[in-house]
């Protein structure tokens, strides 16, 4: 099969919204009465997928696309046209990385707030039944006062005689009136906190509806943000297909050469541009420690004028010197996912002795997260594949499917290294990591 075939993307609605559908089961309250305490003035966010800080940006996008329309010649047209939709395609990967991180968050949330609520339902089940313990004892002394057996619990206090005093009588009778006013404090205590229990039970209920909401709101845009993704990058994959077409013939090469010429260019540019974060980032962190290294000179240096002229006020004289820091999981979690890899290894001739590297080397990646996504070189999925696209070689399903990520992830580190250690000795040997 040519490459130019196995790019066609097939992609189905229903094959896109059922990639979430694992996640979006998770969603739920804990039992049926929580299902139906959400309130009906529940603050709901629109649905769409905050994406004004993604790169590329939209406006790269579209100067991308301008540049298409005022090449002048068909090369330049046609690598315009497949340069655009490179860019594109990236940009489609960050809105959907981004859909799906919130989706993840939001379901975390919701999982803390399930929590929260199953322990205050909990406590306040524990201090009602507290509460009625207190309050059955209280009732037994009043009944037993009512039917003139209040001073039953003298003997047990006095000798076997009975007082001999006054004194002694009124003492027990103090004893067993402290006694019983102890019980009804208690109850009254116990009947206050299983009051509050409740109370909080109540608002813990509440937050966790407030949080199924939004959790379900977050997967939906997740979901609407998947099915447009898939059927952005398989229309972007078709222009990049006729592009690529167009260039081979142009050029007077084999689609396989100028495909091949063409992910070089762009893992070219999306190193150097990685690069370039790194070193932005390097630059950040020199310029951060050494103006916090001034704010603490400063500071040593204010404290010691302020003792200098302390102590010239106290003697009346002196000179002072100054010296100057959804996971979604497309129907498969990075536990999942890690068992998936492993299971596959022998398929590509990869012994159990390799898994810890294949480990390694994918957790620093991309902790196995199908939606990861490097913001600076656009590398994507649970390999990092840079560029994205070269995943389609292995299924059409690639921006989504972690399987399917993984399988070219594999591909990819027998033909060019030979064996998942080798990969991590690469990947190690060089900062920032790539491999």
């Amino acid at each position: 099969m040519t490459r130019h075939a196995r790019r066609r993307h097939r992609v189905l609605r229903t094959g896109a919204c059922a990639i979430l559908a694992a996640s979006v089961a998770g969603i739920g309250m804990t039992t049926a009465s929580r299902a139906a305490a959400t309130p009906a003035t529940v603050p709901l966010s629109p649905l769409a997928v905050s994406t004004d800080d993604v790169r590329p940006s939209q406006a790269d996008v579209d100067a991308a696309r301008a540049a298409v329309g005022a090449a002048s010649t068909a090369a330049t047209r046609a690598q315009a046209s497949y340069d655009a939709a490179a860019i594109e395609l990236s940009r489609t990967e960050g809105v959907m990385a981004r859909a799906a991180a919130q989706a993840a968050t939001a379901q975390a949330q919701l999982d803390g707030r399930n929590r929260e609520l199953e322990q205050a339902d909990s406590r306040a089940a524990a201090l009602a039944q507290q509460a009625t313990a207190n309050q059955l004892v209280v009732r037994r002394d009043a009944a037993l006062i009512w039917q003139d057996q209040g001073a039953s619990d003298l003997p047990a206090l006095l000798d076997e005689g009975g007082p001999q005093t006054a004194a002694d009588l009124a003492s027990a009778i103090e004893h067993i009136s402290a006694r019983r006013q102890a019980a009804l404090e208690r109850a009254g205590a116990s009947a206050h906190a299983a009051d509050e229990a409740r109370r909080l039970a109540e608002v813990a209920r509440s937050q966790q509806a407030q949080a199924a909401a939004e959790a379900q709101q977050a997967q939906d845009r997740a979901t609407a943000a998947l099915t447009q993704a898939a059927a952005d990058s398989s229309r972007l994959s078709a222009q990049q297909d006729q592009a690529l077409a167009d260039l081979a013939r142009l050029r007077g090469v084999a689609l396989k050469v100028e495909q091949d010429r063409q992910d070089a260019l762009a893992e070219a540019r999306a190193r150097a541009a990685a690069e370039a974060a790194a070193r932005a980032a390097a630059e950040a962190a020199a310029r951060a420690a050494a103006e916090a290294a001034a704010r603490e000179v400063a500071a040593r240096d204010a404290t010691a004028k302020a003792a200098a002229q302390a102590a010239a006020r106290s003697t009346g004289s002196g000179k002072v010197e100054v010296p100057a820091t959804w996971t979604p999981s497309g129907g498969m979690s990075p536990a999942q996912a890690r068992a998936t890899a492993r299971s596959m290894l022998g398929a590509y001739g990869f012994g159990d002795g390799q898994w810890g590297c294949l480990d390694s080397l994918w957790t620093g990646e991309s902790s196995w997260n199908w939606a990861a996504r490097n913001p600076s070189s656009g590398a994507y999925g649970i390999p990092q594949s840079l560029p994205a696209s070269k995943m389609s070689s292995a299924g059409s399903d690639w921006l989504t499917n972690p399987a399917t990520q993984i399988a070219w992830g594999l591909g990819y580190i027998k033909g060019r290294y030979g064996s998942p250690c080798a990969a991590l000795a690469f990947w190690q040997g060089n900062s920032p990591h790539w491999y």
